[in-house]
């Protein structure tokens, strides 16, 4: 009966083994390490938390409009998958901040990604939705699905507030990659504050702009 009993134990052990180096023998071509790329830091500047706003008046009719982010949505995405499992994806760390526009009563989302800010951002590598709105730390000429930096300003005076580090982006309407902008649009974005200020070409001779009043931004 001693005997019965020690046999049963050794094969006991024997499957046991067995089974823990199948679980841990995976092989690395066939599930390759993932490569993680996180946030640019220049883009951590316009990194907003739920709560911040902004109000903004139209230069003409000096009508307020205001957006607030709601809430907040984070983690990584896929934007390079493995090749047949031999090499390693790449997924980029993304934040996106969703705002409710008051003015238009519409939502969207903002999303930065590596040193990129996306209106409306979704879907992923084999098709990305959303339009480029902003690129930061880049120089003057940078061009990409209808956004270019066209100008850079050491400081801005807008309703007679003074703010630093401007960039002028220009969102040509019929190259967008994604149709969010139904005109030409300049947008002004300011180191840590956000939109500043944005014009919006309805025609040659009619310029809608709003410039920001008043703002509260949480890091």
């Amino acid at each position: 009966m001693k005997n019965i009993f020690f046999i049963s134990v050794i094969i006991l052990l024997f499957f046991s083994t067995c089974k823990k180096k199948e679980v841990a023998g995976n092989d690395p071509s066939v599930t390759p390490h993932a490569h993680y790329d996180s946030l640019a830091l220049s883009i951590l500047p316009f990194k907003f938390k739920v709560g911040s706003y902004w109000v903004y008046k139209n230069d003409s009719t000096a009508i307020l409009d205001s957006i607030i982010i709601d809430s907040i949505s984070t983690g990584f995405i896929i934007t390079t998958p493995s090749v047949h499992g031999t090499t390693d994806p790449i997924l980029s760390q993304f934040y996106k901040m969703y705002i409710h526009d008051f003015g238009s009563s519409k939502y969207y989302n903002e999303c930065l990604i590596e040193n990129h800010l996306v209106r409306n951002f979704g879907g992923d590598f084999s098709h990305f939705l959303g339009q480029l709105i902003y690129i930061s730390n880049d120089s003057i000429g940078t061009s990409a699905e209808g956004m270019a930096i066209t100008a850079k300003f050491p400081n801005m005076i807008v309703n007679s507030n003074n703010f630093y580090y401007v960039d002028e982006v220009k969102i040509t309407a019929a190259n967008q990659y994604q149709p969010e902008f139904s005109n030409d649009t300049y947008l002004y974005y300011s180191d840590s504050i956000g939109l500043i200020r944005k014009e919006t070409f309805l025609s040659s001779s009619n310029i809608e702009s709003w410039s920001i009043k008043r703002w509260h931004v949480i890091k």
